[in-house]
């Protein structure tokens, strides 16, 4: 089979999940034996050194607004082109191609995975509502919608799109990418120079808003009034928007390090070495962070936004009120005191991490090709 992705951004610097999503999903497509093609804007260089797929890359207008349509007209027309010569049986675009679907017109038949609606605060209030008018039509060339959470189906349910067109199957986690080295836990925390009695809490993500950092660092204000701060190490990895006022709040405090942004390696290792996750997001359509800290056996302290409900239902985390700070902090003053239960919720994490697996997620998702497939034979 010849598929080609269409996606915005690609697994770089700038990708965040879905780009990894994109690149996880290709290399396991290429090694069960198709041939992948990806169209992005991304410019940045792949965090792999060899990608076994076709990159091709088109410009996109910085100017605010002009970028939407143009994107969507150009990579449409090139799309179109390609599919002609290289006769792709299936195109698969994610939601940060943004335009893109709504001037789809080639033949084969086109699948969209929805990583996140116009819900999203990242795109700011005009740009939801701009978004929210376009989505029905979105979607309407799709032959099959793939949601990455039940919490987005139901986002997509009520705007409009039929249930029968969506298919749920999530972000996929494989710890292997991240090249572990054989270092265990001590050893790992000895690296980090994390004390023996210190409980390490991890964050993976962008530094924005939207993924909950102001309300992690006044949660941890809040935590070090009356701890000791020898008692925790925050470790924050990423980069984004609020990366300087994150450094300027470290230099406060001993016990933050604001990493940036941190290769795979050692990002295992990060991972490796911590004994508590904590992504208090204001939404998300699914978190990859939040998959991949699962498959390494941490528990996770979580916002209770309802991808999080759906995904720590297992006991495999704690879920805080959204945006509120202080009731983190009081999560994490509970984790401290009760590193067994920590334990038992990391085991339950760990277990359900297996449904997540990228090699089931990316035999899910070659079924959503071949359904595509049959049920438009006029469009190949």
């Amino acid at each position: 089979m010849r598929i080609l992705q269409v996606s915005g951004v690609l697994c770089d610097r700038q990708g965040g999940g879905v780009g990894d999503h994109v690149c996880s999903l290709s290399r396991r497509l290429v090694g069960a034996g198709h041939e992948v093609d990806v169209l992005t804007y991304s410019t940045e260089p792949s965090k792999h050194a060899h990608d076994p797929f076709v990159v091709h890359r088109l410009k996109v207008s910085a100017l605010p607004g002009v970028g939407f349509f143009q994107w969507g007209l150009d990579a449409s027309k090139l799309v179109r082109q390609v599919v002609a010569t290289r006769r792709y049986d299936v195109v698969h675009a994610h939601t940060t191609s943004m335009g893109f679907p709504l001037f789809y017109n080639a033949s084969a038949p086109l699948v969209i995975t929805c990583h996140g609606t116009s819900s999203d605060p990242v795109h700011g209030v005009p740009r939801q509502g701009l978004l929210r008018l376009l989505e029905p039509h979105y979607y309407q060339r799709a032959s099959k919608v793939i949601a990455v959470s039940n919490a987005v189906a139901a986002e997509l349910y009520h705007r409009g799109i039929p249930k029968e067109r969506i298919e749920v199957i999530p972000n996929g986690t494989d710890p292997a990418r991240f090249d572990r080295t054989q270092l265990d836990r001590e050893a790992a925390r000895a690296s980090l120079g994390i004390g023996e009695l210190q409980l390490a809490v991890l964050y993976v993500g962008s530094l924005t808003r939207r993924k909950g950092l102001k309300v992690l660092f006044e949660a941890i204000t809040e935590v070090l009034r009356d701890e000791d701060e020898n008692s925790f190490i925050f470790l924050v990895a990423g980069d984004g928007t609020l990366r300087m006022t994150a450094e300027r709040y470290a230099l406060k405090h001993r016990s933050v390090r604001v990493l940036g942004f941190v290769s795979e390696s050692c990002l295992g290792n990060l991972y490796s070495a911590s004994d508590l996750f904590v992504i208090p997001s204001l939404y998300e359509g699914l978190a990859t962070t939040l998959l991949d800290a699962m498959a390494f056996g941490l528990p996770s302290i979580a916002s209770d936004i309802p991808v999080h409900c759906e995904i720590l239902a297992n006991n495999a985390g704690l879920l805080v009120d959204r945006g509120n700070g202080k009731v983190l902090a009081q999560s994490l003053r509970w984790a401290r005191r009760n590193k067994s239960q920590l334990s038992t919720m990391g085991q339950a994490a760990l277990r359900a991490a297996e449904s997540f697996a990228w090699d089931r997620i990316a035999e899910r998702i070659l079924r959503q090709y071949q359904v595509a497939m049959t049920d438009n034979p006029g469009r190949r």
